[in-house]
Formats: C-alpha cells, structure tokens, sequence
C-alpha cells in the first residue's frame, strides 16, 4: 500500500500514519 497510489485523505492519512506507527 503506498500512500501515492491511495487518496490523500486526512481518515486515511492518520489510519496510515498509526499502522506505521505500530510497524515501527
């Protein structure tokens, strides 16, 4: 999942932050 092929959306974009967060 990279974040240019998914909308830029602020939802989304703090889902996305967080499971990195927890890959981290």
């Amino acid at each position: 999942m990279s974040p240019a092929l998914v909308p830029f959306n602020p939802a989304y974009t703090a889902l996305y932050a967080e499971t990195i967060r927890r890959i981290w």
